[in-house]
Order: C-alpha cells, then sequence, then structure tokens
C-alpha cells in the first residue's frame, strides 16, 4: 500500500515538482509544507463519505449527566471520531423513522438506552486506504500543494475537479459494498414509541 511519502510524491509528480525522500524531511521545504497539511488533508477527505475502509464500531457509555429537557441521555463521542455513519444499527428507510439523535458539543444525544455507533475514524495509517480513497487524498493533497508552491490557482482548480469527479466514482463503488439495515413494522422507534408520532 502507498505510504504518506508515496502519497505525497504522487501529488508532487502532478504539480510538476520534484520528489522528496520522506514526508518528514526537515531538510526539504517542499516535505514540510507538505507535512504541514497532510492530517488536515486526510481528515477532510475521510469526512466527505462513509469510507468502509475506515469504518469503525464501538458501543459508548451513557453519561451520568443528563443534558437537557430535550434528550434523555448524552454519549461521549470517540476521540478519533470523524464522520458518524449509524447509531444502534439502523437507518430510515421504506417509511419507518430510525431512533432519533442529535450531535452536540462532543456528545451524541438521544433517548435511546444504549448507543452502538459505526463511524468513519480518523487515522494516517496509509495501509488500511483502498485505492479510491488513496487517489482522492493525492488529487486534493495535488490541490493544496499546487496553491501553496505552485502558485497556479487555475492548476489547483483543475486538480479540484479532478478530486471531485474521483469522489464521486469512489463514493459509488464503496456504497455498493455496503447495505444498511432497515427497520421492519414491528421494529418501531423507542423515541417514537415515547414521543407518540404513531397513530395508535
Amino acid at each position: 500500500m502507498a505510504s504518506k511519502t508515496d502519497i505525497l510524491n504522487q501529488a508532487l509528480i502532478r504539480i510538476g515538482q520534484e520528489r522528496v525522500n520522506a514526508i518528514d524531511d526537515t531538510t526539504s521545504n517542499t516535505a514540510k509544507a507538505a507535512n504541514s497539511i497532510f492530517d488536515d488533508t486526510v481528515r477532510f477527505v475521510l469526512r466527505e463519505h462513509t469510507w468502509n475502509c475506515c469504518t469503525k464500531r464501538q458501543t459508548l457509555s451513557q453519561s451520568t449527566t443528563i443534558p437537557d429537557s430535550y434528550w434523555a441521555h448524552q454519549y461521549a463521542l470517540p476521540a478519533d471520531l470523524i464522520r458518524l455513519d449509524t447509531v444502534n444499527g439502523v437507518t430510515s428507510a421504506d417509511g419507518y423513522i430510525q431512533d432519533l439523535y442529535a450531535v452536540e458539543n462532543g456528545y451524541i444525544r438521544t433517548d435511546a438506552e444504549t448507543c452502538a455507533i459505526s463511524y468513519v475514524e480518523f487515522t494516517t495509517n496509509t495501509d488500511v486506504f483502498d485505492s479510491h480513497l488513496t487517489m482522492c487524498i493525492i488529487l486534493y493533497l495535488s490541490h493544496l500543494m499546487q496553491l501553496r508552491i505552485g502558485k497556479d490557482v487555475s492548476k489547483a482548480q483543475m486538480f479540484y475537479q479532478m478530486y471531485e469527479r474521483e469522489l464521486r466514482e469512489a463514493k459509488r463503488i464503496d456504497g455498493s459494498e455496503k447495505k444498511k439495515r432497515i427497520i421492519r413494522n414491528h421494529q418501531r422507534s423507542n423515541w417514537v414509541r415515547t414521543h407518540k408520532l404513531y397513530s395508535s
């Protein structure tokens, strides 16, 4: 799999710059510039989609503090969470409603008694990145490095458009490899039952 340095060098080749020996090479201004934005670049791209290769599951511990008069419970978000995918393993489909929640101030707030989530985790372990995620990072990094080093706004915009096209294709392929669990008629939401949104 591509390392951080491999990803950077792929971006540098695209913008017409020389390759670096290592992304953490403090003697190279190019490497220092890239290293300063690499993690933020990964964060940005990871938040764009619920990447299967970076999906993590966790059951959260309920906080002893009641959040407010609207929600009954709150659960602290994991420190490595970039994007929330599912809560308690279900999603809206076929006209039925899932347990509602809000992500506020570092917590999931909900009426659910338990909170099992799936989410995209932040990681710079490039070994777990699939080929489409890697290419998206390369193209977005090319966009940023072109602005920072190449100083060519039109070329930077071209790389951003290439990134958007690659991201669309990545979402299509990645999305085809995951099917969400559907709430059936007998699996009515605890929140909905509590708040009497279904007619009796």
